[in-house]
């Protein structure tokens, strides 16, 4: 081997090891629609996704969609019987890395100087609240919210026992109430409330309510068509942790946004250095929780860096920077059947990057599969969860 060429190799190793991320930009500009490529054209094991697919059938679970993006190509799409690709869903707390995308856009655009911001300084201060609660998010730091870390005592409770949850909730001025029980920064705690405050900042910088804020910010440049934000509260705020409705297909778009490190359409929307910090693919792989997205642990793909947003009733948006591919899936699950569906779906996605020569019966299987549609009835639905049509681009 030639001297140059073994120092290539030797530098290709250093980036793998060290989780470079091997994802391009897409050749052609994306506009509402990925391009698709037929599953036989693509990298992808036909054998391995009609397993996964059959063992979602036999079980009946309630999936509403599942779309796989690699390469910047759409290599497969299925939805629910009765529901197509333009419908919107509920994506509940996958919101949480929608709302930090929004805060990556006002970085970028020096709105916001940096992550070490005070939030007291962000949002804007309502009338009649005490001084001493004010002072707690002169201590919190932009991060430290983004982190779920901003040290306010937190119960996560869905049924209506928190301050950000129900329609009577002012939840910027009850919230503020909870008492500090940890020293902002120092201790994760998996609340609402602080991906709430992320979403009142982004609101208050640009002095619109949250959903025009994303509509000025990604919908209107990633071409995404404009959708509603449920659960505004009493004071007309919409949470950043929650309420957010998108398209299967956009939420593909959000995943490979960052998998280009920020730029969309050769225009760079996020810095490299804040894409970084949110899917930080050196340092130890510990999984848990980074800059409002997961960091994926699963002994299926080994010590392989991923990165999710996690929704209630299983919804995700899964990232996979060393197989440049993007996952999306929509359903409405108990919790005790999320990982049921979780694990395999990883595991299949593992045997179909394996791949090998196309299986012409599985791929025939497999489009009739998808020509059916899911139907299944295993379901935690509720009537929010109800797939809905976008308005206009």
């Amino acid at each position: 081997m030639k001297p140059q060429n073994a120092l290539a190799c030797m530098l290709s190793v250093f980036a793998l090891l060290h989780g470079a991320a091997r994802a391009a930009a897409c050749d052609a500009p994306v506009g509402r629609d990925f391009a698709s490529t037929p599953l036989d054209k693509s990298k992808l094991s036909a054998t391995a996704l009609l397993k996964l697919n059959q063992e979602i059938d036999n079980a009946g679970y309630d999936v509403r969609a599942l779309l796989i993006l690699q390469g910047c190509q759409l290599v497969f799409e299925r939805y629910k019987k009765g529901v197509d690709r333009d419908d919107t869903h509920a994506l509940y707390s996958v919101t949480k890395s929608l709302t930090g995308t929004l805060v990556g856009r006002l970085l970028k655009e020096g709105k916001i100087a940096s992550l070490d911001v005070p939030l007291a300084t962000l949002i804007r201060r309502p009338l009649f609240v005490a001084d001493a609660d004010w002072e707690k998010l002169q201590a919190i730091r932009l991060e430290d919210a983004m982190r779920l870390r901003s040290g306010f005592q937190w119960k996560h409770d869905v049924k209506g026992g928190n301050p950000v949850h129900g329609f009577r909730a002012d939840m910027l001025r009850d919230g503020i109430k909870l008492p500090l029980v940890e020293k902002p920064g120092a201790k994760f705690n998996y609340s609402d409330y602080d991906a709430a405050l992320v979403g009142f900042a982004v609101g208050d910088i640009l002095q619109r309510d949250l959903p025009d804020a994303a509509q000025v910010l990604l919908y209107e440049p990633m071409k995404i068509p404009r959708i509603g934000w449920d659960f505004k509260d009493r004071a007309g705020r919409y949470s950043g942790g929650f309420g957010s409705r998108l398209r299967p297909m956009d939420m593909l778009k959000i995943g490979q946004l960052y998998l280009q490190r920020g730029v969309w359409n050769d225009a760079q929307l996020l810095s490299p250095e804040f894409v970084k910090l949110s899917m930080p693919m050196d340092g130890p792989h510990e999984g848990g929780y980074g800059l409002m997205w997961w960091v994926g642990k699963n002994t299926d793909v080994g010590d392989m860096r991923f990165f999710f947003a996690n929704g209630r009733k299983t919804q995700r948006l899964y990232v996979f920077p060393e197989w440049d591919m993007v996952v999306a899936l929509v359903a409405s699950l108990q919790p005790e059947d999320d990982q049921l569906l979780a694990r395999p779906l990883i595991r299949s996605l593992r045997a179909a990057i394996d791949g090998g020569s196309q299986d012409q019966d599985a791929l025939k299987k497999l489009e009739q599969l998808t020509a059916a549609g899911f139907n299944g009835a295993k379901s935690a639905a509720e009537r929010i969860d109800a797939p809905r049509k976008p308005s206009a681009p």
